[in-house]
């Protein structure tokens, strides 16, 4: 088979799809405030994360950030409930150019402040929360190739989007086909997702997932998963 290469998409988070289909017809409103430990190098502190109409925010006895929406590089949200902020900051220099991140961690309902999100971040919105699609079109057990190691886990194409479904939650994630650059593949056991993740430095490239597919894809599958990929960007193309 050979690599099939869709078009760039703008990434919606996947919840804001199903609230459509079923018919809502407003976001939930900020401020969202969560009791929240950040992640130091060395130990941890609390404090209150506020992500509010025009500005996230964090305050704790010992430090007090404010990050205007304009400022957040990229924001994920994961299921264990953890929150990774991206800043155009420069890092430290012993970082060698990566921007300066910041971690955090609440105890979940991170639903409805990511559906408020996907409308004040669009692609800078990395999306976490493990949820199946409906209307499953294919699915397959996975293992998510990493550079060191890897994640088990579920890969499902439904009708509207696709997840990754992780026995890590944290390394779950959820895209609409709207969401994914492209797919590829090399074989009848391997598929790669490209999408608009980005990695921490600033001359990073995007992200894409490599899975290791657990039982065979025939090249039909693949050519179907193709044509969604490339219809959803308006693509013309023929795989």
């Amino acid at each position: 088979m050979k690599n099939r290469i869709g078009f760039t998409a703008k990434v919606f988070l996947v919840f804001l799809v199903s609230w459509c289909l079923c018919g809502s017809s407003s976001l939930p409103a900020a401020p969202f405030s969560f009791p929240a430990r950040h992640d130091h190098l060395k130990g941890v502190c609390t404090g209150k994360l506020t992500i509010g109409e025009n500005e996230i925010s964090f305050e704790g006895p010992k430090h007090h950030f404010r990050w205007p929406y304009q400022e957040v590089q990229q924001l994920r949200l994961r299921g264990s409930g953890g929150i990774d902020l991206l800043s155009y900051e420069d890092g430290s220099k012993w970082k060698l150019g990566a921007d300066r991140a910041f971690h955090f961690r609440v105890d979940g309902g991170l639903q409805d402040a990511a559906g408020f999100l996907v409308a004040k971040l669009d692609r800078r919105l990395i999306v976490g929360l493990p949820e199946k699609p409906a209307g499953i079109l294919a699915e397959f057990p996975v293992k998510h190739l990493r550079p060191l190691g890897g994640d088990n886990g579920t890969l499902a194409f439904g009708e509207e989007t696709v997840t990754f479904t992780s026995q890590d939650k944290a390394e779950s994630r959820a895209w609409r086909y709207q969401d994914i650059e492209s797919i590829a593949t090399s074989g009848r056991d391997q598929l790669s997702i490209s999408t608009y993740e980005r990695q921490r430095s600033h001359y990073a490239t995007r992200r894409v997932f490599n899975f290791q597919l657990k039982q065979p894809m025939s090249e039909e599958t693949f050519n179907m998963l193709w044509r969604k990929v490339n219809q959803a960007q308006g693509g013309t193309q023929k795989p």
